[in-house]
């Protein structure tokens, strides 16, 4: 099992996955910027869809049946973010550091940078050796197969793709829902910067902080990687992250105690 050095994050200074619990330990409102502020209110407020029904007559798994011969319990289904999760792309180029490489926007006839976050490819080597790994963005198909393409040039990681089109619309939002996937919900976690993301499974989230190129010492995809280790031996993955990091109630609270994101 890999370690890293203990984080000295003693209070939610920020949202990530050294985070301690968001009930017993609630952040303060100035704590949270703008865009997860947002974010929580939705997870907080929005009517969520119904559980869908999956089967011959309903709607079909997103992801192709797994092969558990010869693994028992089932591997941990690990459904990563792209975007400010494993990288970033901006249409200007940054100072320092240098984007790692380009994209092409064909709608727009621009050119986008993209910076790689800092040990994405150990992370990979790593993870697709212990769990089942898919991807699973809210960007468009185009763009981001030309960043996947990079990350995994000899399709070595990523067991699936999965990009807009895949998600659930509710509210503006775009919601991933792990009750598609056809995995069994106690063994898939979801791993995402943005709340709304998780809107539909907070129970199996692990909500990582957004990485904008900026943070060259980075280390967020180190504790993730621990803390998947630590998911892949318990049972359910949903009651440890509940106990974990409480999302679900977190969201609960807020919507009894709106003033938390206000105050």
């Amino acid at each position: 099992m890999l370690h890293v050095q203990e984080s000295k994050q003693t209070s939610v200074d920020v949202f990530s996955v050294a985070m301690p619990n968001l009930v017993t330990e609630p952040p303060q409102c100035k704590m949270i910027d703008d865009g997860l502020r947002a974010g929580f209110a939705f997870l907080a407020n929005t009517e969520m869809p119904e559980e869908p029904e999956l089967g011959p007559d309903f709607l079909e798994p997103m992801l192709d049946k797994a092969d558990e011969s010869t693994c028992l319990p089932p591997r941990l289904t690990v459904v990563l973010d792209l975007d400010e999760t494993l990288s970033h792309c901006r249409l200007r180029q940054l100072a320092s550091p240098r984007p790692d490489f380009s994209v092409e926007f064909e709608e727009s006839q621009q050119t986008g940078f993209v910076y790689v976050r800092p040990f994405t490819g150990l992370f990979l080597e790593v993870a697709a050796q212990l769990f089942e790994i898919v991807v699973f963005t809210a960007s468009s198909q185009d763009y981001a197969d030309q960043v996947l393409d990079k990350l995994d040039p000899d399709n070595r990681y990523f067991s699936a793709r999965l990009y807009r089109q895949h998600c659930t619309e509710a509210a503006g939002g775009y919601l991933k829902d792990l009750r598609r996937m056809g995995r069994p919900m106690e063994r898939i976690v979801l791993v995402d910067n943005s709340p709304v993301s998780l809107a539909l499974c907070p129970d199996n989230g692990v909500l990582v902080s957004s990485w904008t190129a900026e943070q060259t010492d980075d280390r967020e995809l180190l504790e993730l990687l621990v803390l998947l280790q630590q998911c892949m031996v318990h049972g359910s993955v949903a009651d440890f992250l509940a106990q974990r990091y409480s999302l679900r109630e977190f969201a609960q609270l807020i919507k009894r105690r709106p003033e938390l994101l206000t105050a």
